[in-house]
C-alpha cells in the first residue's frame, strides 16, 4: 500500500469515527428532546389536575363550613325549643340535624381524600418539574460538548493545514539521489584534484636530489 493510500485510508477511518460519534450524539439529543416533550406534557397535565383538585377542595371546604354553620344554628334552635317545652318541634329539628351531620361527615371524608389527591398531584408535578430540569440540563451539556468538539476539530484542521505538508516519499528519494550524485561528483573531483596535484616530496629524497651532480663530467676526478 502506497503512502497516499495509507493516508487516504486513515482519513477515511477518522471520518467514519467522527460520523458515528456525530450520529450517536444526534440520536441521543433526539431521544432527550422526546423525553423533554413527554415530560413537559405530563407536567402540564399534573399541574392542571392539581389546580383543579385544589379548586374542588376549596369548594368542598366552603360547603363543609356552610353545613357546620347550619348545624350550629339547628343546635341553638333545638335548645330553644326544648327550653320552651316544644318537644315535637325539637324532635323534628333534631331529625334534620342528624341528617345534616351525616352529610357533613360524608363531606369531611371526601374533603380529606381531595386533600390527599391534591398533595399527590402536586408531588407528581414537583417530581416532573425536577426531571424536566435535569433533561434540559443534559441537552444543554450535550450541545455544549458537541460545540466544543466541533471547535477543537476545526482548530486541529486549521493547524494541520497551516503546517507544512510532509514531502512525498518519491520526491524525497529523488532529492536524496540527487544529493548522493552531487556528493559523489564532489568526491570524484576531490579525488582527481588530489591525484593530479604534485605530492609532497620526502625531505631525504629532496636532499639527495639537491646534492646529486647534474652530469658525470662535472664530477671531480680523483687525484
Amino acid at each position: 500500500m502506497t503512502d497516499g493510500l495509507r493516508q487516504l485510508f486513515r482519513r477515511f477511518r477518522e471520518g467514519m469515527g467522527e460520523l458515528e460519534e456525530a450520529l450517536l450524539g444526534d440520536r441521543l439529543e433526539r431521544a432527550l428532546d422526546q423525553d423533554i416533550h413527554t415530560t413537559d406534557a405530563a407536567l402540564r397535565d399534573a399541574r392542571a389536575n392539581a389546580t383543579a383538585m385544589k379548586a374542588k377542595r376549596i369548594d368542598m371546604e366552603n360547603r363543609a363550613q356552610a353545613l357546620r354553620t347550619q348545624a350550629k344554628t339547628a343546635e341553638d334552635a333545638i335548645t330553644v325549643l326544648l327550653a320552651r317545652r316544644r318537644k315535637t318541634a325539637a324532635r323534628e329539628q333534631a331529625t334534620a340535624l342528624l341528617e345534616l351531620r351525616a352529610r357533613l361527615a360524608e363531606l369531611d371524608t371526601q374533603l380529606q381524600q381531595a386533600a390527599r389527591d391534591e398533595a399527590t398531584l402536586q408531588d407528581l408535578a414537583d417530581r416532573l418539574d425536577q426531571q424536566l430540569r435535569r433533561l434540559r440540563h443534559q441537552v444543554a451539556a450535550l450541545r455544549a460538548s458537541a460545540s466544543i468538539r466541533r471547535a477543537q476539530e476545526a482548530i486541529a484542521r486549521r493547524e494541520q493545514g497551516e503546517t507544512a505538508h510532509p514531502e512525498p516519499a518519491q520526491a524525497a528519494r529523488k532529492r536524496a539521489e540527487k544529493a548522493g550524485r552531487t556528493t559523489g561528483s564532489h568526491a570524484r573531483r576531490n579525488a582527481t584534484a588530489s591525484h593530479t596535484s604534485p605530492s609532497v616530496e620526502d625531505p631525504v629524497d629532496a636532499l639527495l636530489r639537491s646534492l646529486m651532480p647534474s652530469s658525470p663530467s662535472n664530477a671531480r676526478k680523483p687525484k
